[in-house]
């Protein structure tokens, strides 16, 4: 109750500000009903929730919000499309994008680094629904997911607990 920001606050007002697709870059072990409302809310609302599957190098499905039904879990991948071994997987991966290395600025200190994890590939993923979501408007929510696992990279769209259907494509 103390916190005013959780992360189901958060979902509950960006749905209602009209997200159509949130994207959630960090662990969330909480397990709260007000959480699994929040995410039962975005979804039945059509709202894509992704999330990020972490930087553990290990199975941190229950520490990340694609452990829930519905919510597409991103792992990273490298730019040859291997595996990131610095990448957690688990059974929430649906997809997996490109992580790293990438530069950007430190925020306490304002200088460029060079940093790598899921933490960029559940955006990269987030743009590309979002620019499937321009490109067929008329398209459910269900139907841009079936699209983004579809079309996922694995050999014979086959699904893994470490990239899910593969490394996101969203096919043409």
């Amino acid at each position: 109750e103390g916190q005013l920001n959780t992360i189901a606050t958060l979902i509950n007002q960006a749905v209602e500000d009209g997200a159509q697709i949130i994207s959630v870059s960090q662990s969330v072990s909480e397990h709260s009903d007000q959480l699994k409302w929040a995410i039962t809310n975005a979804i039945s609302k059509g709202v894509i929730i992704v999330n990020s599957a972490g930087n553990g190098a290990s199975d941190e499905n229950i520490t990340q919000l694609g452990r829930f039904s519905g919510v597409v879990g991103v792992s990273a991948i490298n730019t040859d499309g291997s595996f990131a071994s610095y990448s957690s997987w688990g059974d929430g991966v649906v997809t997996a994008a490109f992580g790293g290395p990438y530069n950007t600025f430190d925020v306490n200190t304002g200088e460029p680094v060079t940093v790598q994890g899921t933490s960029i590939s559940a955006p990269l993923v987030a743009g590309m629904l979002a620019l499937a979501r321009q490109k067929w408007p008329e398209a459910t929510t269900n139907q841009i997911l079936q699209l983004l696992v579809h079309t996922g990279l694995n050999p014979n769209h086959d699904w893994n607990k470490y990239t899910g259907y593969g490394a996101a494509a969203l096919g043409s």
